[in-house]
């Protein structure tokens, strides 16, 4: 019999790990409380229809919040928005559930709402043209609730402004945030640092699987060979007993081949069921070649059995199944390992 070969194959699997950062939510303004007087009294030197809120975001800011309602009348209602993000997040930096089931007291008076910079903010103060965040912003609410996820790392502004032009208006509004207990530099670097080492230890721990793995391919082949050794000098008993010991590492088609051809020689056996259970197999091989090379190897062995081995004979219906398999393999194109 030919010497056969198991080959090992080591896949190495790339993978990023990342530490995560913690979060948590700070409140930045409890509600605070705005009047604004309408368009038509401002125009007449009646105090202001616009004013301003300066944001101080915390370093490591991920997003912020506000929430504001606008009514016709004074109200002292807290907008209870920090509790309510209490409620609703997780350290990991998400939210469970929408802003929309953020609950805001009801309003009933127009408001405009912009978030911008210093400068611009300084230029809506003085009534010139300015620039805003228009995605976080609001114009004509009564009400409402606002993630802002641009303008995270300097102090921020909210603009306010009253468009009615005869009701003046109370604004009361509340801002929070939510902050991580890493910058983006801190977190990249502990990132990289846990990605070292977890590829560090990933090159550790398939060093010893090729070690093992090795170590169990010649133990594989060992017992292969010393049984088809002893197969050969006529010690059948012998030879199933190393045979099993390597189907016990290695479970391989050529082992099944061993194992029936040793029964069948040492008292004829029904060899036909190992046989089988290798066939079954074959499709596991890396290819189509080496699937024909153990076949012709299997069919060879029975021939020069008959010829060496008094008084054996060949399992013509095990002969039968082994060439039949071995023509069917010998017309596929495409050879596809089943796992």
């Amino acid at each position: 019999m030919k010497k056969r070969f198991i080959t090992l194959i080591l896949l190495a699997v790339g993978c990023t790990v990342t530490h995560a950062q913690n979060y948590s939510i700070q409140q930045l303004h409890a509600t605070q409380q705005f009047y604004l007087n309408s368009t038509t009294r401002t125009d007449f030197g009646h105090g202001d229809n616009t004013t301003y809120l300066a944001v101080e975001l915390p370093p490591n800011t991920k997003e912020w919040y506000y929430s504001f309602s606008a009514t016709q009348e004074k109200s002292n209602k807290s907008l209870n928005l920090f509790p309510q993000l209490l409620d609703l997040f997780d350290q990991s930096g998400t939210l469970s559930m929408v802003m929309e089931s953020i609950v805001v007291p009801e309003g009933n008076a127009r408001t405009n709402i912009r978030v911008t910079d210093f400068d611009n903010a300084m230029k809506f103060n003085n009534g010139e043209a300015y620039h805003y965040f228009p995605d976080f912003s609001r114009e004509n609410y009564t009400e409402g609730v606002v993630k802002v996820t641009q303008g995270t790392a300097e102090t921020v502004y909210l603009c306010f402004e009253n468009p009615n032009s005869l009701d003046g208006i109370t604004l009361n509004i509340e801002v929070s945030a939510m902050v991580g207990d890493k910058s983006e530099g801190e977190q990249a670097l502990e990132d990289l640092g846990e990605s070292i080492d977890d590829f560090i230890e990933a090159i550790k721990e398939n060093k010893q699987a090729k070690i093992e793995n090795q170590k169990k391919a010649n133990e594989w082949l060992n017992y292969s060979n010393t049984g088809w050794v002893l197969f050969e000098s006529g010690q059948y008993e012998q030879s199933m007993i190393y045979t099993q010991k390597a189907q016990e590492i290695a479970n391989h088609p050529g082992l099944c081949f061993n194992m029936g051809i040793a029964k069948w020689a040492k008292d004829s056996t029904d060899c036909l069921p190992d046989y089988l259970e290798g066939l079954n197999m074959l499709y596991d091989l890396s290819s189509k070649e080496e699937a024909v090379e153990l076949l012709e190897s299997a069919l060879s062995d029975i021939e020069t059995a008959e010829e060496k081995i008094e008084g054996f004979k060949r399992h013509e219906a095990t002969y039968a199944v082994v060439k039949h398999k071995l023509g069917e393999i010998q017309t596929i194109e495409n050879w596809k390992r089943k796992r």
